[in-house]
Order: C-alpha cells, then structure tokens, then sequence
C-alpha cells in the first residue's frame, strides 16, 4: 500500500509506468481505492484516457446514483482547459480528446468523486453485502456508452 499522503495526485515515473506504450499517466491514490483512486494516461501522439476506480460498481439499474455520477464525471472532464469532446469509452474509463493536462484531469475528478464519496461508499458496500445474493454472472445493465453509435 502506498504510504502517500491521502489526496497527493502525482505524476508516475518512467520506471513506475508498466506500460511501454504510455508517454505519460497521473494518479491519484488513496486509503480507498475502489472509491477515490483516479488515473490519466495517454501513449504518444494520442488522446488522454481517464479512469474512475468506483465506476466499476455502478450499473444501469443503480439510479439516480448511475446517472449523477455520469454527468458529473463529464462535466468535470469538459470542464479542464483543452478537452475538445469527452467519450465513454468502457464502464470506469473515458477519453478526454484535445489537448488537456493529465494533472487537470485528474483533479477535477478528483472534485467529483470526492463530492460523491459518500454515496458511492454506502453504495458499493451494498453491492458487496448483496453479492452473494445475486446471480453469478450480473446482466449487461451498464446503458449504451456515452458518445457510441
């Protein structure tokens, strides 16, 4: 576990980076990383790509909880100076198109997540405790992906 101070956002290191391909990738990590943890990363002459650790724990049929944090998380991310277009790109991951820093990326997610800490810890201890009630296998709840056809 990280020995970080609990909301340090910080740039990894070339030799932290596991990816060869990635030319760049801010993190934010935290005492609660399926709540807080946030990550920015783009490989070279590419777009930023954005996750959201908690993301990953709200489905299509967790409303209004699903549909807050959506429009959050795009709006903080449309927000930061040089993102051109923001995609959904899978259910904890986005695209901010443009030319925005990984640094602003992350903090102003970090904003968002923060501000809805509180929901999506009471949330995903639910789903925890729910799970050994629910099908092996959840259905394909999450809705079409922002920005798809």
């Amino acid at each position: 576990m990280s020995t970080m101070p609990e909301d340090e956002i910080r740039q990894l290191r070339s030799d932290e980076i596991l990816d060869g391909e990635i030319a760049e990738e801010w993190v934010r990590e935290t005492s609660e990383p399926q709540i807080r943890d946030l990550g920015a990363w783009r490989c070279p002459d590419d777009d930023w790509r954005v996750t959201v650790s908690v993301a990953e724990f709200i489905y299509g049929d967790d409303e209004p909880l699903l549909s807050e944090f959506l429009e959050a998380i795009e709006t903080a991310l449309r927000s930061v100076k040089g993102v051109s277009d923001v995609v959904q790109e899978d259910q904890e991951q986005w695209i901010a198109y443009g030319t925005p820093s990984g640094e602003h990326l992350v903090r102003s997610l970090a904003v968002v997540v923060d501000a809805l800490a509180d929901k999506t810890r009471s949330h995903v201890a639910n789903v925890r405790v729910g799970a050994s009630q629910r099908p092996a296998e959840r259905p394909a709840l999450w809705p079409p992906l922002r920005g798809s056809t």
